[in-house]
């Protein structure tokens, strides 16, 4: 048994298929990212040596730089919308009535579709852990990578000059100075770490593929 859609296609007139499951999707995009961009960065050369010692990318070297920066801002958005969808999905099947979030210093009450519009954090520290029983706090490794995915997402999302381009000194803030010092596959563990705090092994079958097929990625 599984949940049909049934639509139009432009070619075949009327057309149904199964219907995927959304943080699968972005889940699978944020992983096939991250595995392309660790075969760009592999190709990734700065070969000319500048007179301050310096090393500069150009010419055929540029392409393969540019494809590894796309492979990593694909990997990462993805990887921030599998957690948001994940979270949105957990309140859409579980939650039917008005449920309490704290806000500042004060409690106010959400309708189930307004709920999935708070930020996406406080859904993970407030709706969830009650949604699947937990009464730990999620470990900090795990809340970090999260904080840190969730800043170089909103680097893209929302980027601004200086996420971009930085004048007059050595570039330490850019995203492109970010995505050359960090692994992509760090970006889609981070959204697996996240869930896999609220579901066991053997709950989610698309969540335990997804951690196997990443685990073996990085040992190939």
């Amino acid at each position: 048994m599984w949940k049909t859609t049934v639509t139009r296609d432009g070619a075949s007139g009327m057309a149904g298929f199964p219907t995927p499951q959304p943080v699968s999707l972005f889940l699978d995009a944020a992983l096939s990212s991250a595995i392309r961009g660790r075969a760009h960065r592999k190709e990734v050369a700065f070969l000319k040596r500048m007179a301050d010692g310096s090393h500069q990318a150009e010419g055929e070297q540029v392409p393969a730089l540019y494809e590894y920066f796309e492979s990593c801002m694909v990997a990462c958005v993805f990887s921030f919308f599998s957690i948001e969808v994940f979270a949105n999905q957990c309140i859409w099947e579980n939650i039917s009535k008005p449920f309490e979030v704290q806000r500042n210093t004060k409690k106010k009450s959400y309708a189930p579709d307004d709920l999935q519009r708070i930020p996406t954090d406080e859904k993970l520290q407030q709706v969830l852990p009650s949604i699947f029983h937990k009464k730990t706090r999620m470990p900090s490794q795990t809340w970090n990578s999260f904080t840190r995915l969730k800043n170089i997402r909103d680097s893209i999302v929302h980027l601004k000059s200086r996420n971009h381009y930085v004048r007059w000194k050595e570039d330490r803030d850019s995203v492109y100075h970010t995505f050359l010092n960090n692994e992509p596959s760090l970006y889609p563990q981070a959204a697996i770490d996240v869930m896999r705090f609220f579901v066991d092994r053997g709950k989610m079958r698309w969540l335990d593929a997804a951690e196997d097929y990443l685990k073996g990625a990085k040992t190939a």
